[in-house]
C-alpha cells in the first residue's frame, strides 16, 4: 500500500492492519502539515485540547487519561511551556507535583486546531455520501470500542454522536 488506490474484489480481502496503519500515517502527516501553520503538531494539539477541555491536572493524570508515555508528554509539555501554551503551578494537594494548565494563548489556538481536525475529517470523507459517513463513523466506533475492550482499556469511548472528531 504505497498510496495507490487498491481495488478489492471483496472488502474482506483488504488487509485491515495495513489499511489502518496507512490511514494513521497519512492522517498524522497531513494534520502535522496543516497544524504547522499555527506552530503545533498533532500530538501537541491533542494534549493542548485535553487540558483546555478539562482544566488543570497533573502530568501523571494527563498521561493516564490520554494513555501516553510519561517521557513523551514531559518533552511535549516542556516545549509547549517554552512557547507559552501551557504553564505549571505547584499542586497544593501534593507539593512534589505540578498542575499543568493551558494559557490564554492556548485558548486562542484551540479553536484553530478544531478547525484543522474537522477540516481534515471533512476532506477525507468527501468521497462518501452522508449515509456512508454515518455508517463509517458508527462502524469505526464499534471497532474502536472492541479494540479498547480487547486491550483492557479502562477508558470508555464516547458514542460517535457525542464524541468530537477533532
Amino acid at each position: 500500500m504505497n498510496g495507490q488506490s487498491v481495488k478489492y474484489e471483496r472488502v474482506t480481502d483488504m488487509n485491515l492492519l495495513e489499511t489502518i496503519s496507512l490511514l494513521n500515517r497519512k492522517m498524522n502527516a497531513e494534520l502535522n502539515a496543516r497544524l504547522m501553520e499555527i506552530g503545533l503538531t498533532s500530538s501537541k494539539s491533542r494534549l493542548l485540547k485535553h487540558l483546555y477541555n478539562n482544566g488543570e491536572m497533573t502530568q501523571v493524570d494527563l498521561c493516564k487519561e490520554l494513555e501516553l508515555d510519561k517521557s513523551t508528554v514531559a518533552k511535549a509539555l516542556a516545549r509547549m511551556e517554552m512557547y507559552g501554551l501551557v504553564a505549571k503551578r505547584t499542586n497544593p494537594d501534593d507539593t512534589r507535583s505540578f498542575l499543568v494548565y493551558p494559557t490564554s494563548k492556548a485558548a486562542e489556538i484551540v479553536p484553530k486546531t478544531r478547525e484543522v481536525f474537522s477540516g481534515w475529517a471533512k476532506d477525507v470523507t468527501a468521497c462518501m455520501t452522508e449515509a456512508e459517513k454515518e455508517l463509517f463513523y458508527e462502524l469505526l466506533h464499534k471497532v474502536a470500542r472492541q479494540a479498547a475492550m480487547l486491550s483492557n482499556s479502562s477508558r470508555p469511548l464516547k458514542h460517535p454522536k457525542q464524541a468530537n472528531i477533532d
